[in-house]
């Protein structure tokens, strides 16, 4: 079981930062780079996002498509709600032990924004607590950042682990697919390997031009004042354009030599910069008072949402490659979609299995509504409390626990034990 290589890059380069700080004399002509590097990992989002549509295929089975989809998408919410619950019951808790703590009521949601939007949207609690003239904004969303980093480092860790437990020995990998997706475009497996850097040019124009539109139409939304879009971040706009782009040129010459494979490939990059940013970057100064209560808020975060995706997986998705589907919820839900991209490969390297396209439709739906319940429940929080905060949390979880119950009439005693399907 090995660490990936852009863990062993970050931390490298969180070593040398380190090093320099201390040792080196020009140290702050130097500093103003780590704030560039903060801001890889939310500018990488863009075109990761952007990659999605590109070169997924029309498929029959659009009813286990829906249903998937559906329930992928109320296990992200299901897993938001748990977050905020933790986060939220857990800061009051830690009051009575720690007495410095700050004084904010929205303390512990840090841990949701941190895990579940990731550094591209770290910054929502700071903006909504500046809004509201809270001198502590600065530290919210510092530790925001820091349980982004923490959720990208140890979602993989552990996700390496689970594959570790969960692999059964012997098992040749095969997963299931849907019915065209060994043969997407008709391309030759020897004809693919000789189109290999064609394919890869062409699908990485359609990310660069896709993440340059949603980038732009933002910029221009913010230099023309219009508040409700210039709030939207850019990658739903990437995301957008992309799709666009790619439902108007699937059936052109340019279309054909774009296929899911050279979609990963060229993403893979982009989150494997997103992670060596995040820890190179991260802002170590202003969370170490706090270093204690963000370590036991994030490790119980990170325990919860294992367990509930585990466990959630397995009885939804018992013969549908339930466990690429747990790793890479898992992953997005405690380190952004990178995070479960990075574990999906790993327990399916070949790409045999339809978690991703799934994962596609459902991860959009999933981000705009936690972009939009942040500064809701934020807000409560300075209002009501961490308690109430927590315990909508609570709430929002079990209603979409009941909800998928329901939409999977699960009987519980009548389902047989789960098996991977690698």
């Amino acid at each position: 079981m090995a660490i990936p290589p852009a863990v062993l890059a970050g931390a490298l380069g969180l070593g040398l930062r380190l090093f320099a700080e201390h040792f080196f004399p020009d140290w702050p002509l130097l500093q103003s780079a780590v704030g560039y590097f903060m801001l890889l990992p939310g500018l990488m989002l863009v075109p990761l996002l952007a990659g999605i549509p590109l070169g997924n295929r029309p498929s029959a089975a659009t009813h286990t498509i829906k249903r998937n989809v559906m329930m992928m998408l109320l296990i992200g919410i299901a897993v938001f709600g748990l977050q905020v619950m933790i986060g939220g019951y857990l800061a009051e808790v830690l009051r009575f032990f720690y007495k410095d703590l700050p004084a904010y009521g929205s303390l512990g949601l840090e841990m949701t924004a941190g895990f579940f939007g990731g550094h591209a949207t770290s910054g929502v609690l700071g903006r909504v607590l500046h809004d509201m003239g809270h001198s502590e904004w600065t530290l919210a969303q510092a530790l925001a950042i820091t349980y982004a980093t923490y959720g990208l480092v140890m979602s993989i860790v552990t996700g390496l682990i689970l594959i570790k437990i969960f692999r059964r020995p012997g098992r040749d990998g095969q997963t299931r697919t849907h019915p065209i997706k060994m043969e997407q475009d008709g391309i030759s497996m020897p004809q693919r390997r000789k189109t290999r850097g064609v394919r890869l040019l062409a699908t990485g124009f359609l990310i660069l031009l896709a993440s340059l539109l949603g980038l732009g139409f933002q910029i221009t939304c913010m230099r023309l004042g219009i508040a409700g879009l210039s709030v939207v971040p850019p990658w739903i706009y990437a995301l957008l354009c992309a799709w666009l782009l790619w439902k108007g040129l699937r059936n052109t010459a340019v279309g054909r030599h774009v296929d899911r494979d050279s979609s990963h490939n060229v993403t893979a990059y982009c989150s494997d910069i997103a992670v060596i940013a995040a820890i190179t970057a991260l802002p170590y100064e202003q969370v170490g008072p706090m270093l204690k209560p963000v370590l036991i808020i994030a490790t119980a975060g990170l325990i919860g949402t294992m367990f509930l995706v585990l466990a959630v997986s397995a009885k939804v998705f018992n013969s549908s490659s339930w466990l690429e589907r747990a790793l890479l919820m898992y992953g997005t839900g405690t380190g952004v979609y990178v995070s479960g991209l990075v574990l999906l490969r790993m327990v399916d390297p070949e790409q045999k299995s339809d978690a991703h396209p799934d994962a596609a439709l459902a991860y959009p739906m999933i981000a705009m509504l936690s972009l939009f319940a942040l500064p809701a429940l934020a807000g409560l929080g300075e209002v009501k409390g961490a308690v109430a905060m927590g315990t909508t949390g609570g709430f929002i979880c079990l209603s979409s626990l009941l909800i998928m119950a329901l939409a999977a009439r699960l009987k519980i005693s009548k389902v047989s034990p789960p098996h991977s399907s690698v």
